[in-house]
């Protein structure tokens, strides 16, 4: 799903163009391609070569490995390079193709090498194994996405799900005056109005995503080692936030995104959540669940920041379309794989039921 959005976003202004689909196969290789686009596009597939590699693992190993990985990965760019040909914005491109499949291999490559000594063997899987839960391993990998999807710049620090507002913003706007979520006469109330709004989607969405990480550790993880970790999740997701704005925007402020609204919001949800850290965990799945919820509900409906940086409009264009693509679909699809989490990962009953680590 993130590699769709990120190869058809915008998704809109599809025409018939008179060729056919795959006719950018037969098309010379472009004189000049962009080296940076040739490396976007590898790094996009990498991870998907990888994660195909280690899916197939241990059932295939070796060449068999690369190869099925590798050829996954690359029938999947193909398809939607030649869907990028009815889409005005993107154009089809061999080269294009070409650097898919070579991040992909590289990706496949990773995982045969280091498949067993990752998953069957070595010293992560014994420190994954002494602190968090047999069943974690999807909660981890929706915790690095929510990381990954830090990246995007959304105007809510923490705001993430913003499926209305991205297709159909006519509708998010009629649902948030419906509800009275509308500029009023006065400049200062409304600041004030969206300062608050914007500490409760931030406060929520740092809640959510840390109770969740919370929920992976086993329960007989010692409380020392417990606030160390979500110290270090707290940390590198202000980390992510920075770096993304630093190296992808080439903004030499690191914080624009830490305006007064964001500021409280965070300082408010971090300590909200080392204090729900130590509840029961029936009381932090419900907990962490409302605050998704809350957050989503939130994002969608609370008008966007007028004074939003506009250096995050940059990467809609040029070259970083790519990546900006696979940052919004990791964005708008993170909370709905969340909900889907937490309603699987249900919390065990409070007495005589069975016991679960997540």
């Amino acid at each position: 799903m993130i590699i769709v959005d990120a190869s058809l976003y915008p998704f809109n202004g599809w025409r018939e163009v008179g060729i056919g689909a795959f006719d950018f196969l037969f098309a010379p290789w472009p004189q000049r391609p962009l080296p940076f686009d040739l490396v976007v596009n590898a790094l996009g597939y990498l991870p998907l070569g990888l994660l195909a590699g280690l899916a197939l693992h241990p059932r295939v190993r070796g060449i068999a490995l690369v190869a099925l990985a590798t050829s996954y990965a690359g029938l999947l760019s193909c398809g939607l390079e030649a869907v990028q040909t009815f889409l005005p914005s993107r154009v089809a491109s061999t080269s294009d193709l070409a650097s898919n499949a070579a991040g992909a291999l590289l990706g496949a490559l990773l995982a045969a090498r280091f498949a067993r000594p990752l998953l069957d063997t070595g010293r992560l899987r014994a420190w994954r194994a002494r602190w968090f839960g047999a069943d974690a391993s999807r909660g981890l990998v929706l915790v690095v996405i929510w990381l990954g999807a830090l990246v995007y710049p959304d105007v809510f620090m923490f705001g993430m799900g913003g499926m209305l507002k991205a297709f159909d913003p006519d509708l998010a706007d009629a649902a948030a005056a419906w509800l009275g979520l509308v500029p009023l006469a006065d400049p200062v109330v409304d600041a004030l109005r969206f300062a608050i709004a914007e500490a409760v989607v931030v406060a929520t969405g740092l809640v959510a995503a840390g109770l969740l990480f919370v929920n992976l550790l086993r329960p007989t993880a010692p409380r020392g080692v417990r606030l160390l970790l979500l110290l270090g999740f707290v940390v590198a997701a202000v980390v992510v936030k920075s770096a993304a704005q630093v190296f992808v925007f080439g903004d030499l402020d690191a914080t624009p995104w830490l305006v007064p609204g964001a500021r409280g919001g965070f300082a408010c949800g971090t300590l909200l959540l080392f204090a729900l850290a130590f509840l029961p965990m029936r009381s932090r799945w419900a907990f962490g669940l409302a605050a998704l919820l809350t957050s989503l509900v939130l994002t969608n409906l609370v008008p966007d920041n007028p004074y939003v940086n506009p250096v995050a409009t940059s990467l809609t264009r040029g070259r970083l379309m790519n990546f900006y693509g696979l940052a919004r679909g990791l964005n708008l699809a993170w909370p709905f794989f969340a909900i889907a989490y937490y309603m699987r990962h249900r919390a065990p009953p409070a007495a005589g039921g069975a016991k679960r680590s997540v």
